[in-house]
């Protein structure tokens, strides 16, 4: 493998945070939350006690736990059953959560003042999920509140946003949290029969977060140490709850803006790209072994739809949140790939923690390169992830493919990074002149990279 070029763009750090918790089984009881920062538009004076309940260790009585009722979970669990019988096989996307409605009324109870500070906390239950997410119908904007939500599990209050679009009218995504019960807190504002949760997304009890055995973990390739960084395992609501591969890219220019690269059959608009939770540094510690659990990792929470592409399966988002402090973003070139040339991938088989694959191309489809592995394989939530050619450049990204730990032999099949240049991609990554004789590619910059962004000196000042 050549030497990689990338383009490295360091960020501000992700938000800092620590705890000391005792959870019981369904009550979350914390005897010391220290005050933490929120990023984005949230908290960041660390002299507020962001949360007087979990300050004060209060717990909601359960009579006050507003219950999913057992009949809506089967009913969502046999519609999941339906929807992943009628997936196309060689879509690499995993459903891990199907909409539910949410309960008819929430219960708040007020929690003592501390610190002068004063809340109101009710929770969500529903029996044996794995996750829970709620829409809320109204922004915490249009309340005049701050509305946090965390779990027995994820003991980690997440903010609400309060909506990014001028005019959003149909409320929003609140975060994701670990386990079957998740605890809404709201400070500030009065009118708290207002907070309406009209959907809830149930994550599905089975145990589809895994990975074939044949998958091999990035951690143990060390040359790949800065490339993974730029890796993400993302989610995002479409009818239900999916998950996707994706990455950061550099545009030519150098500005640092959060470009975030992943698959159009993922997401492709507005809507789908507001839900996005992006999950970084999802990986092993030291090769093969132990993975970090998912929801104690930075993530990056929406971002602006920016452009997508049906013929090369592409779409490009903006984050409205930077990943963790040294994420690389990635160097792309709009040259062809070789005969046979080989190639390496970098993903989130099954939805699990980051994996590799070391293949070659097989044959060129118009639109797409097809590869196949000779170690490792994509899965179930590999769609979306980055192709790199022989010289760690971004070449593609997944759209579809028969590979897999069970059919090893199989193909995948990447959209051409030079098709999506020129459909759209060169409006936000840079307007490179393109070469007359070749209308995907642009003209040599002495650096053997085949154009785009990478060489050494593209980096100076970065």
């Amino acid at each position: 493998m050549k030497h990689a070029l990338w383009c490295v763009a360091v960020l501000a750090a992700a938000a800092l945070f620590a705890l000391g918790a005792s959870p019981s089984q369904q009550h979350l009881d914390v005897q010391k939350v220290e005050s933490f920062v929120f990023d984005g538009d949230g908290v960041h004076d660390l002299s507020i006690d962001v949360s007087p309940a979990l300050r004060t260790g209060f717990k909601v009585s359960d009579a006050n736990i507003a219950r999913i009722d057992r009949g809506t979970i089967e009913a969502a669990i046999d519609r999941a059953k339906t929807r992943l019988n009628r997936m196309d096989p060689t879509d690499k996307r995993m459903l891990i959560a199907e909409h539910v409605a949410g309960p008819s009324s929430l219960k708040f109870e007020p929690v003592v003042e501390y610190n002068r500070r004063v809340s109101a906390v009710t929770a969500i239950q529903a029996e044996n999920a794995t996750s829970l997410r709620a829409h809320f119908s109204v922004t915490p904007a249009a309340l005049g509140a701050t509305i946090l939500v965390y779990s027995d599990l994820d003991p980690t209050p997440r903010k609400v946003r309060s909506g990014f679009l001028l005019g959003d009218k149909d409320g929003i995504w609140g975060p994701r949290v670990e386990g079957q019960t998740m605890f809404i807190e709201v400070l500030g504002g009065k009118n708290l029969k207002n907070v309406v949760v009209d959907t809830v997304a149930y994550g599905l009890p089975v145990s589809l977060i895994t990975a074939g055995s044949c998958n091999l973990d990035v951690t143990c390739y060390s040359a790949y140490n800065d490339l993974k960084t730029a890796v993400g395992r993302y989610s995002f609501e479409d009818g239900g709850s999916y998950l996707c591969t994706g990455q950061m890219v550099a545009d030519q220019q150098g500005t640092g803006r959060l470009f975030f690269l992943t698959a159009n059959h993922c997401l492709n608009d507005q809507d789908a790209a507001e839900t996005m939770e992006v999950y970084w540094n999802y990986e092993t510690t030291s090769c093969n072994g132990s993975a970090p659990s998912l929801f104690t990792l930075p993530r990056s929470s929406g971002a602006d739809h920016k452009v997508s592409g049906f013929a090369s399966d592409f779409t490009l988002v903006e984050l409205y949140d930077a990943p963790p402090n040294g994420t690389v973003f990635l160097g792309w070139t709009t040259a062809d790939l070789g005969n046979s040339e080989d190639v390496t991938a970098i993903h989130h088989p099954g939805g699990s923690y980051k994996r590799i694959s070391f293949g070659h191309e097989v044959s060129d489809e118009n639109t797409h390169w097809r590869v196949t592995w000779d170690q490792g394989t994509t899965e179930g939530g590999s769609s979306g992830s980055v192709l790199f050619n022989d010289d760690d450049l971004l070449v593609g990204q997944l759209h579809r493919g028969s590979a897999s730990c069970t059919n090893q032999s199989g193909w995948d099949e990447y959209g051409k990074f030079g098709n999506s240049y020129v459909a759209g991609l060169s409006d936000y990554l840079g307007d490179s002149p393109v070469d007359d004789d070749d209308d995907t590619t642009p003209p040599d910059d002495d650096d053997d990279s085949g154009g785009g962004c990478g060489s050494s000196a593209d980096l100076a000042g970065y």
